[in-house]
């Protein structure tokens, strides 16, 4: 479900999985990636 809402809205999903990691179709972004994009703003 989180792959099609990301697929349907042009997003990246947020998962800590390794799997999600492997995912072509869509971008995954682990909990350290999105702490260090607060560190950009």
């Amino acid at each position: 479900m989180y792959v099609a809402c990301a697929l349907g809205s042009d997003a990246d999903i947020w998962s800590d999985d390794s799997d999600s990691e492997q995912l072509d179709i869509v971008g995954a972004d682990t909990a350290s990636d999105v702490i260090d994009s607060f560190d950009t703003l």
